[in-house]
């Protein structure tokens, strides 16, 4: 999973995380400082139990 600003630059990423871990996400920090509210992208790439992979992209608002 990558977080991405509007130019582009990558705010945060992970990967192998299990879709039931509150603590593995994005918590709206950058370098340890929040971010101001606005609109970021999101791009991920699940592989299903039964060995498919989907890339799942948007945008998600965040707000303080």
């Amino acid at each position: 999973m990558k977080i991405f600003n509007r130019w582009g630059a990558v705010l945060f990423e992970t990967s192998d995380i299990s879709p039931n871990d509150l603590n593995a996400g994005w918590n709206g920090e950058f370098n340890g400082e929040v971010l101001d509210a606005g609109i970021y992208v999101y791009f991920v790439e699940v592989l299903w139990v039964d060995g498919m992979k989907e890339i799942l992209k948007g945008d998600v608002l965040l707000i303080k």
